[in-house]
């Protein structure tokens, strides 16, 4: 499995293991390069990008062991002049749900999980059987269509009914949160997956360390986009990852 590797012109402070979106049936290594290139500026690391392989020929449970055996790799020593640098993690929408099931998939090897100093998640996706705010999105809603949102999540475990889908390993909002890392969590207003930032972030607030910024009038997918207030959200990014890896 390929991963891609991004590298600053100076020392490096870290690395930043970032996971991408895309539904996790579309996308690749490289959709987010200029997300990250923004935070090597910004912090000085590098970043290691993982080309999972995608849903609908892989089941999701394998897609997760894809990131979990690249994080494995990564915090293993796989890279020998980064084998000493405190890693943070990183996902945006499906990212985000495979960011935090990495982390949980890595309990089992607490000396791996122990170098990962936090995790900087955007609108991830928690709950594979939909929250309410998922289940209740109308025609209204911008960047993902509401009302298809349901089925679409069906889709990817549709051997699956609800209870199983809410099954601990595929939705970490049902999961055990303990001993995780701190978290910094960002989703817009606007975002039919909304429940699903706020309900975790409670969640691991009760378990252990979790920043949440809800962020007013915004989309699904706002990160990418050129407006001031996302400026912001990257820029408070930025400064709480320096602040990790201190």
């Amino acid at each position: 499995m390929p991963v891609r590797i991004l590298r600053p012109l100076g020392p490096v402070k870290g690395v930043v293991l970032d996971i991408h979106g895309g539904g996790w049936a579309i996308g690749n290594a490289r959709v987010d390069d200029g997300l990250n290139a923004g935070i090597i500026r910004a912090c000085g690391v590098a970043v290691v990008s993982v080309e999972y392989r995608l849903a609908g020929r892989t089941p999701v449970q394998d897609v997760i062991e894809d990131c979990v055996a690249a994080a494995r790799w990564l915090l293993g020593g796989g890279l020998p002049e980064f084998a000493a640098l405190p890693v943070v993690t990183s996902g945006e929408s499906a990212g985000g749900h495979l960011a935090v099931a990495t982390l949980l998939r890595l309990k089992a090897w607490p000396e791996l999980l122990g170098r990962v100093r936090g995790v900087v998640l955007h609108y991830g996706v928690y709950d594979l059987a939909g929250t309410k705010s998922l289940r209740e999105a109308g025609r209204d809603t911008l960047v993902l269509p509401g009302r298809d949102l349901r089925k679409a999540l069906c889709r990817l475990t549709p051997e699956l009914d609800d209870g199983e889908r809410r099954a601990p390993d595929l939705s970490p909002l049902y999961a055990d949160l303990q001993d995780l890392p701190p978290a910094l969590m960002f989703v817009g207003a606007l975002d039919p997956l909304r429940d699903d930032t706020l309900e975790l972030a409670e969640r691991w607030r009760a378990a252990g360390e979790a920043e949440m910024h809800l962020i007013p009038e915004s989309p699904h997918g706002f990160i990418h986009f050129s407006t001031r207030i996302a400026t912001k959200v990257r820029a408070r990014g930025y400064a709480w990852i320096r602040e990790r890896l201190r």
